[in-house]
């Protein structure tokens, strides 16, 4: 099974900012806002959905507020631990207590041009790019790219469907999708579709 897993569930955890009290007053304070100041949520599906857990909505501010009773139900039903899979198993990664795993993260709109020295705005080609080289880093366990394409048209979800394409294309690393505002379930959808037919 360790070989499954590969190199991508490097042991870890040492490192801990918080003791087990501040961990617990922050929780406590989450619970409080989540429950007294809400949150605001523009899916309409969603707002349907923590509605009819019991969740109090208000559909014409977008506002929602959750009992901390709700919350801690749904944390309860959490898995401990999980595996996120990838294209290649060997860099399906283990999520668990005292597993460390590091992601590129951001979604810049800008880059340096090697090229040039110059700073120009991302293009796919740029997504592609960093999306190699991050495939080839062998402590960055997550193969999303580091920037966002700015030569594509924005009017739909098009562009973010090629800036997934070009990460897919170019890693064998687990992947997370790009949730775009209200869009989030369509853009799922969308993916998984294009997934079925591309892995």
């Amino acid at each position: 099974r360790g070989n499954m897993l590969g190199t991508w569930n490097l042991k870890g955890g040492q490192l801990k900012l918080l003791g087990q009290d501040q961990i617990r007053d922050l929780y406590i304070s989450a619970l409080d806002i989540l429950e007294d100041v809400g949150v605001r949520i523009k899916e309409q599906n969603a707002l349907k959905t923590l509605d009819e857990a019991g969740a109090t909505v208000d559909y014409d501010k977008q506002q929602v507020w959750l009992p901390a009773g709700l919350v801690e139900e749904a944390v309860s039903k959490a898995p401990s631990r999980f595996t996120w899979y990838a294209r290649n198993r060997k860099n399906n990664m283990r999520m668990e207590d005292g597993k460390v795993h590091f992601s590129p993260g951001g979604t810049f709109t800008a880059v340096i041009d090697l090229e040039t020295g110059e700073r120009r705005p991302t293009t796919l080609m740029d997504v592609e790019n960093f999306t190699k080289v991050i495939d080839a880093l062998p402590y960055v366990h997550e193969g999303t790219g580091m920037v966002t394409p700015t030569d594509l048209p924005r009017q739909d979800f098009t562009a973010f469907y090629h800036m997934y394409l070009a990460m897919h294309k170019n890693t064998s690393k687990p992947l997370r999708g790009v949730g775009v505002g209200t869009g989030g379930g369509k853009m799922a959808e969308g993916y998984v579709k294009m997934v079925s037919v591309i892995a």
